[in-house]
């Protein structure tokens, strides 16, 4: 059993809650961690083994089991003998139980029982809402104690948005920072790591907000127990992964994870490549996006990779997701250094910019006009990744990657942390998307080009196409990889297959990879072989069995390499091993053979309309009203952008009627209402059907489209919760039937059904839960 180690802050925090209730322990909790640095306490090792050359692997368990224990514990059981042996030593089940407090340790007591012995690792879910839930940290050291296979523990569902308000001084964030200290000091008491996976911008918020001062000075002290992660969810990924990595650079903490969800698609309101709206509930995401994240991870430092959706991994019935994308890149991650070792990223990461501290969320919003596009101007966004549309089309891949990823640092950040980048900027410095493009400008990689994202990062080229809803093919250009091995040779002896090469005076050594039969990815045959090596034996091969082989080399022979990546295709090259270009295969009744080029996947040729305008239907004189509709509502979108209440009604018809018979004025109040109350307006679009079958008669053009307005209230109605984001129409499908007219000589629109704007709709986002409320027209 390990023993209980209590810090001098947690001791503090216990008779300090007694004595002075909760909020004044928050502010003795930043007292002590400036005034009593020097008292280190000494936490027992962490667990696991966590490094570049040894990820961590977190595989969530099957929503299905949760309820019934005795079939989740069977199924936790038996999981991971399904995983190669490659991999099983890194891996480790992540897995939640219902209930509340004594309740909910008492199921993690029941299913976690059976799996002392046989010592399957796990880690625990213990708060999913901690505003309302949060686990006593003393019964989470009664389950430390009694289950040494919990190798660590999960805090999900976190929400730094509360602030202090003056009209109701009572946010919530110190209570939960309070609380995840004594949780975070718990863990290490025991060795074990407490894992954090936040979406949105929670962690640009927990970096900059002073109430967490607290919470950051303890991830410093526990800086090997604490894994914050960026959760692949929402719209806002690249801020929170570019926010994790920084937080990991500067020394906060000494590992951070990404945690992977194909669901983000789904999320982003993707259907199909091209195709935005409700999925209705049912994801089509790509399994490729999946090493999209992985890669995303590996190359920015992530060290513990985690992924979130249970039917998507072997044990699931979307295993697919884990056979074509996870586990092919997860048993090449080690094989292959793709993880980037902290010395190497800081390398090519050499401009960072630091956020500012914010207690309010207007302050916090200063930090946005830098870091994200959808809640604000995202300047370093556009200038650094190149964002398309901020809101629609969500980014999970930067647009361009000569800048590599800029890592956000904390308000928090140590002086020694900053002196590691040749610049850093405080976040609100620069004002403009051309200021910060001017800054950037020397910290631009000179030798990768092409349409796609292509980053150099210590011995690995990453290349990835960037359009992750859009079927396209992008090019790409690198300076130098390692040469490949070509031609070379195969040929039956016996029972067994001789490999063998030739000589090249600045090779190192040698891998040989294999695949049989119908295998798509080649897998690592060999061990290093040594340069004076020219032939490796593959014994007891079937000889009815096609097989096919490929050698790399670790040289310094170097060459050029242009191509291109499809829609969907994320590649890595290394400057040190070089790739498979050519392979060598027998079939039954091929006793010998030469190497020919490998046979890459030819790019998509499919051709589909562009996701705007789409003219398809539209006749060639129908054409001319279809353009100055498209015209009119890019005008639309325009005068929303910029607050622009004329601008937004001249699209509008005086004549104007919605489906429940209001008209122009109530319109404009409703627009009015949103423009003044919210900002980061954006208009959402894709046409989906034209219907010019009343033109001759009336004049009237009906065109379907997918429309959503959305946009963010800096605060709700208290003030204590910041950036309440808004969508209308609030249908699922926020599909809408315009009707255009041009009887006043310009198309405007004269008919929407459903009634967009609906007032209805948006003071429905004001209405409290005890309000009653009906989203029903009046």
């Amino acid at each position: 059993m390990l023993p209980a180690y209590h810090t001098i802050s947690t001791m503090s925090l216990e008779n300090s809650r007694f004595v002075l209730g909760q909020r004044v322990g928050a502010v003795l909790i930043a007292l002590l961690c400036f005034v009593l640095p020097t008292f280190a306490v000494d936490y027992p090792p962490l667990a696991v083994e966590i490094s570049p050359a040894h990820p961590l692997m977190l595989f969530q368990d099957l929503p299905a089991y949760r309820g019934d224990l005795e079939r989740q514990k069977q199924h936790l059981l038996v999981a991971l003998e399904h995983l190669p042996e490659s991999i099983r030593s890194q891996a480790i089940l992540k897995f939640s139980v219902p209930g509340k407090g004594e309740e909910l340790k008492n199921n993690y007591d029941t299913v976690l029982r059976d799996l002392q012995e046989p010592q399957i690792p796990t880690v625990i879910r213990i708060a999913e809402n901690p505003q309302r839930d949060r686990l006593d940290p003393e019964l989470l050291k009664d389950l430390l104690r009694a289950h040494t296979m919990v190798r660590g523990v999960e805090v999900t569902g976190l929400d730094f948005r509360y602030y202090d308000s003056p009209r109701m001084p009572d946010g919530q964030t110190p209570l939960l920072v309070e609380w995840l200290i004594e949780v975070i000091d718990t863990a290490a008491s025991y060795g074990r790591f407490v894992y954090i996976p936040l979406d949105e911008l929670q962690w640009v918020r927990v970096m900059s907000n002073t109430a967490c001062l607290p919470l950051y000075e303890k991830f410093l002290e526990c800086k090997d127990y604490v894994i914050p992660a960026c959760l692949v969810r929402g719209d806002h990924v690249l801020s929170n992964q570019s926010a994790v990595m920084g937080l990991w650079l500067e020394g906060a903490v000494s590992n951070w994870g990404m945690a992977a969800d194909a669901r983000w698609y789904s999320d982003n309101n993707y259907i199909s490549p091209g195709q935005f709206g409700d999925s209705g509930g049912t994801s089509s995401a790509p399994h490729t996006l999946y090493r999209a994240m992985i890669l995303n991870g590996a190359m920015t430092g992530a060290t513990v990779f985690s992924f979130e959706n249970g039917p998507d991994l072997w044990y699931g019935p979307a295993s697919f997701h884990w056979e074509e994308g996870i586990l092919p890149l997860l048993r090449a991650l080690v094989p292959q250094a793709i993880v980037g070792r902290k010395d190497l990223v800081l390398r090519r990461a050499r401009i960072a910019l630091q956020l500012i501290e914010s207690n309010d969320p207007e302050t916090f919003h200063l930090n946005l006009k830098d870091v994200d596009g959808v809640l604000d101007e995202g300047n370093l966004l556009h200038a650094a990744y190149g964002l398309e549309r901020p809101g629609q089309i969500a980014e999970l891949i930067p647009n361009r990657g000569d800048c590599y990823w800029i890592p956000f640092l904390s308000a928090h950040a140590r002086d020694e942390a900053l002196t590691q980048f040749d610049r850093v900027v405080r976040a609100g410095s620069l004002p403009t998307r051309a200021s910060w493009t001017e800054v950037l400008a020397p910290f631009r990689a000179k030798s990768t080009s092409g349409e796609a994202f292509v980053a150099e990062v210590g011995h690995n080229v990453f290349v990835m196409n960037t359009q992750e809803n859009s079927l396209s093919h992008q090019s790409f250009s690198i300076a130098q990889v390692a040469a490949p091995v070509r031609n070379f040779e195969a040929r039956r002896d016996g029972s067994n297959i001789v490999v063998s090469w030739d000589y090249r005076e600045n090779d190192v050594e040698y891998r040989v990879y294999r695949r049989i039969g119908t295998e798509v990815e080649f897998t690592l045959l060999s061990g290093r072989l040594e340069q004076e090596t020219r032939s490796y034996i593959d014994e007891n091969v079937p000889p009815d069995t096609t097989v096919s082989y490929g050698v790399t080399a670790v040289t310094d022979e170097r060459e050029p390499l242009s191509g291109m990546v499809d829609f969907g295709e994320y590649r890595t090259y290394s400057v040190g091993e070089s790739r498979i270009a050519e392979e060598v295969e027998l079939s039954a009744l091929l006793a010998q053979a030469t190497s020919v080029p490998v046979k890459n996947t030819q790019p998509d040729s499919t051709i589909i309309p562009p996701w705007w305008p789409d003219y398809t239907g539209v006749t060639e004189t129908q054409r001319p009203a279809a353009e100055a509709i498209v015209e009119q509502v890019g005008l639309w979108e325009d005068a929303l952008n910029r607050k622009n209440l004329d601008g937004v009604m001249s699209v509008y018809s005086t004549d104007y009627a919605d489906a429940g018979g209001l008209g122009f004025q109530v319109a404009r109040t409703a627009y009015q209402w949103l423009l003044e109350r919210y900002h980061a307006v954006k208009m959402h679009r894709q046409i989906r059907q034209w219907d010019f079958s009343n033109l001759e008669s009336t004049g009237q053009v009906n065109v379907l489209l997918y429309l959503r307005l959305s946009a963010v209230a800096l605060t709700d109605s208290s003030g204590l919760i910041a950036d309440i984001d808004i969508s209308i129409p609030r249908t699922p499908a926020a599909e809408v039937w315009t009707t255009w007219s041009n009887a006043e000589g310009v198309w405007r629109m004269i008919r929407t059904n459903p009634a967009l704007p609906n007032f209805r709709e948006l003071l429905s986002y004001e209405a409290g839960p005890y309000d009653n409320y009906s989203l029903l027209a009046e």
